[in-house]
């Protein structure tokens, strides 16, 4: 299955470049966006259930090593699903994408403090880092759209 999510994530993103190119030269074409969009929201979903590799040996089991393994990751990638859509609906003109956008990029926003807090207390975030800066792209992207409103 992560093969399979490793994969779809890369499609969505060529359609994603793909539509960028088009609008560039002067013909874009909406579907792309629709579809691309779409599936790295459902691809964002999708992965934050998706087990972390992390060695539970060398770390402790306690509370900090469950919010930084499992609970964290998980509202990374629901709240990057949810701030995707937003965009989405911002580019398609649609009510209601301030709402996701607020609420995607203020989760994303907290899950960062939580991981900077986590990671200089010593936990290793290696397993997270992938999943966190496709969140931070996301939140810069959501940021950027609504300090333009």
């Amino acid at each position: 299955m992560d093969k399979l999510l490793t994969l779809l994530d890369r499609i969505f993103i060529a359609m994603l470049l793909a539509w960028l190119v088009l609008k560039l030269l002067g013909s874009p074409i909406i579907m792309l966006l629709v579809i691309g969009l779409l599936g790295v929201a459902a691809v964002f979903f999708l992965q934050a259930y998706r087990p972390l590799d992390f060695d539970s040996k060398s770390e402790n089991m306690g509370f900090e090593f469950l919010l930084g393994a499992s609970i964290i990751p998980k509202v990374l990638g629901i709240s990057s699903s949810v701030a995707t859509t937003g965009i989405l609906f911002y580019m398609l003109d649609m009510e209601g994408y301030l709402v996701m956008l607020s609420v995607g990029s203020l989760s994303i926003a907290i899950a960062l403090v939580i991981l900077i807090i986590i990671g200089l207390r010593g936990m290793k975030l290696n397993p997270i880092i992938s999943r966190l800066i496709k969140s931070l792209i996301v939140l810069a992207f959501a940021t950027q759209i609504q300090l333009s409103i």
